[in-house]
């Protein structure tokens, strides 16, 4: 709104597989889970009583989203724009319509697959889309 109380724009924010996003959160971004210990500096996260609660992952991911800027990409081919957020810790993507149902059309695979990767200990490059 601005000062005369006006409506100057209107946000939509649509949430989909909140549930998933937030396993794989907590899965892969969680010291106390992760499959080698150490948190995402390097320490050994059992050692230093470092166990990070599912509430503190979401705390942290929510805060370093709150403070993105542009980054400038080259190589790719759709011409999409992106952000890093401030901390370095996350790429955030602007999809096209096209490429967001691509996805929720593969995400019941996606997130399948990172499940078994996640429970069995298996190495996985793929990139972790995680919200």
């Amino acid at each position: 709104f601005d000062e005369k109380g006006q409506q100057v724009c209107k946000f939509v924010c649509t949430t989909y597989w909140a549930t998933q996003f937030h396993a794989v959160r907590e899965a892969f971004l969680s010291p106390s889970t992760s499959q080698s210990g150490r948190d995402h500096s390097g320490n050994d996260s059992q050692s230093s009583g470092n166990f990070t609660s599912s509430k503190d992952v979401e705390k942290g991911y929510v805060r370093s989203l709150s403070a993105a800027h542009s980054w400038a990409t080259s190589g790719g081919k759709s011409g999409a724009s992106f952000s890093r957020t401030a901390d370095s810790r996350f790429v955030v993507k602007c999809i096209s319509r096209t490429e967001l149902q691509m996805f929720l059309d593969c995400a019941p695979a996606y997130f399948e697959y990172l499940s078994k990767a996640f429970f069995h200990g298996l190495p996985t490059v793929l990139c972790k889309i995680v919200g």
